[in-house]
């Protein structure tokens, strides 16, 4: 897994907090729950998050949380 502060402020991330997640993917099993997930979010924005039932919501949330193992990058 990892997780760490990213530190290229060239890509319009002018010193305020982000997240960035790229390339993100989440296997259990024999099953792919995630895969290739990428997107950089800035503080003070509004976000929504939707999808049906099982489209992996809450897997992509724990994942980030650190509380799933993974590929890919997720950055503070």
């Amino acid at each position: 897994m990892s997780v760490h502060k990213h530190g290229d402020l060239s890509s319009g991330c002018s010193g305020s907090c982000c997240l960035r997640v790229s390339g993100l993917g989440v296997d259990m099993g024999d099953g792919v729950l995630l895969r290739d997930v990428s997107f950089h979010l800035h503080c003070g924005g509004i976000v929504a998050l939707i999808g049906p039932n099982g489209a992996g919501k809450s897997t992509l949330f724990k994942t980030i949380l650190g509380q799933l193992s993974h590929t890919g990058e997720i950055a503070f």
